[in-house]
């Protein structure tokens, strides 16, 4: 969806060029060249650095849409998802209290890249950036499952206890929720 305006002469030919977009998953870093599989045809392409749109971003597993010239099958640019959840690794504290102004400072995510966040924001809570500027968008939000459902799976039959753990891995899913593992609350996190 990009929409250009160009002017041509009256007789200028154009030549057509047919373009595909397709899922590739990002493998490693090779020197310059970051390595992807194609999810189809499962061949591996080593693809530029300046041609990959967020590269900043980029994780290992991670899959992007690689556009390429069908004929010549060369990659055009690949793009990363718009929005991006990541795990802060360091930031500094925030002053207690500091919540008036818009203030913000630098975080280091998962893949390395610094990211302007709000005073709030603390080591090891995951936020949601936008790719195209590196901007923070949103804290992730958390879901939870309290002790009491965990009390009430211990008086069910085990086929329910699994069709009950099925459909909250299957919500996590469907809301792009990483689930976690037991907090000191003896809640479980998802």
């Amino acid at each position: 969806g990009y929409v250009l305006e160009r002017r041509f002469n009256i007789g200028e030919k154009l030549e057509d060029v047919r373009v595909e977009r397709r899922p590739y998953q990002f493998l490693y870093k090779e020197g310059e060249d970051y390595i992807f599989m194609n999810q189809e045809t499962f061949d591996q392409h080593p693809i530029a650095h300046d041609l990959i749109n967020g590269v900043d971003f980029l994780l290992e597993g991670s899959v992007l849409d690689v556009v390429s010239d069908a004929s010549t099958e060369t990659v055009l640019y690949a793009d990363m998802p718009i929005k991006v959840q990541m795990k802060v690794t360091y930031t500094e504290p925030g002053v207690k209290g500091d919540t008036a102004t818009n203030t913000l400072k630098p975080a280091t995510v998962e893949s390395g890249a610094t990211v302007r966040v709000p005073l709030f924001i603390n080591e090891g809570e995951m936020i949601e950036i936008d790719t195209r500027d590196g901007s923070y968008v949103s804290r992730v939000k958390a879901y939870a499952v309290s002790r009491v459902h965990i009390v009430r799976l211990y008086k069910l039959p085990v086929r329910r206890i699994k069709h009950f753990w099925q459909a909250v891995f299957s919500i996590g899913e469907q809301k792009n929720i990483q689930l976690g593992r037991l907090s000191e609350k003896n809640d479980l996190s998802l």
